[in-house]
């Protein structure tokens, strides 16, 4: 990948029908490169868990289940925090075994994680001590996929004796590492294959991405042979019901609001959501009247320097099709993106 920019892919994000055989089936004839699914304890909003209950999944149940359903396309998480309710030791064990069985066709995503979401289990330290577990944790799940043989591991919190796995990937696995400010994009590119940054405008996505590639040269690392991912929602929807996606797009963008990030129950958050502007939601999520908009909207965010779009896609959903992928993906979107190089 010599040029600056190069091509765009795209994940879907299935979170809320991981269970529906079909459907993953279709996203890989589609045309779509990977199939991506939350890994949470609890959500970010009570109403919306209780609707949808898959949107606080346990991503290691389902994750083999969409790589047996499909041939080729890869399968993530998004994103695992390998911190407190799954061990570094464990995280490594499981998609070893997971490559192992489905080499070249598992993607890692992790990240320090958020209090909803992660802190029912145990005390919830700052970010400090988040990101320096987070080093350590991918130190040993490298050690525990490279080594040959028998090691210890002494870290400030974390400690393994005699370790080794009998099963190890059989094609490195890309760890993508999850950033929603400078510190952490940064992070990413010191230690990770790639970033996934969690929102932003493409102005905002640029200068991460910068940060991200400062943190991959310092280590030695191309930066433009790494995956740079965005996580998005949208869809193409009328106008007449954009009222009622921005008012309930309110719970999904529910983490601009920083005071959230200490609050440890989806009810409370559910009432927070209320203070944010319709203007955020707008500036966060791709909710547009036609698909040529929405590409444009793509397109921007490639000249920020992703080359990854995992996207959350409520187009079907709002015409009451949640089962289905529209086909302005596979006639409209991802041809055009073909067609100029990606995909």
């Amino acid at each position: 990948m010599a040029d600056e920019k190069d091509s765009l892919r795209f994940g879907i994000e299935v979170t809320i029908v991981p269970r529906e055989r079909d459907f993953i089936a279709r996203a890989e004839s589609t045309g779509f490169d990977s199939i991506w699914i939350d890994d949470h304890l609890l959500p970010w909003s009570d109403k919306d868990g209780k609707r949808f209950p898959y949107t606080t999944p346990m991503a290691w149940a389902i994750m083999p289940l969409m790589l047996e359903w499909t041939q080729s396309i890869a399968v993530g998480s998004a994103v695992t925090c390998p911190l407190f309710r799954y061990h570094p030791a464990i995280v490594a064990q499981y998609f070893a075994q997971l490559d192992h069985l489905y080499p070249g066709r598992v993607l890692l995503g992790i990240g320090t994680g958020e209090r909803i979401n992660e802190g029912s289990i145990g005390e919830w330290p700052p970010y400090r001590e988040r990101r320096a577990r987070l080093i350590e944790a991918v130190e040993i799940i490298r050690l525990l996929w490279e080594r040959e043989d028998y090691f210890n591991y002494r870290g400030e919190y974390y400690r393994i004796n005699n370790a080794h796995l009998f099963v190890r990937p059989r094609e490195r696995i890309p760890l993508i590492i999850s950033a929603a400010g400078p510190r952490s994009s940064r992070l990413a590119g010191e230690i990770g294959d790639g970033v996934m940054i969690l929102s932003g405008t493409p102005d905002e996505v640029k200068s991460l991405i910068e940060s991200f590639k400062k943190g991959a040269e310092s280590c030695g690392k191309d930066p433009q042979r790494m995956d740079r991912v965005m996580y998005l929602f949208g869809g193409v929807v009328p106008e007449e019901v954009f009222s009622k996606v921005l008012r309930g797009f309110k719970r999904s963008v529910v983490w601009l609001l920083p005071e959230v990030l200490d609050v440890q129950d989806p009810r409370e958050i559910d009432e927070l959501s209320k203070k944010i502007p319709d203007e955020e939601v707008r500036s966060k999520c791709l909710f547009y009247e036609n698909v040529e908009d929405l590409i444009s909207a793509f397109e921007r965010y490639h000249d920020a320097g992703i080359n990854r779009i995992i996207f959350g896609d409520f187009t079907s959903l709002f015409k009451g099709k949640p089962l289905e992928i529209d086909a302005m993906w596979r006639d409209t979107i991802l041809p055009h993106f073909k067609e100029d190089g990606g995909v």
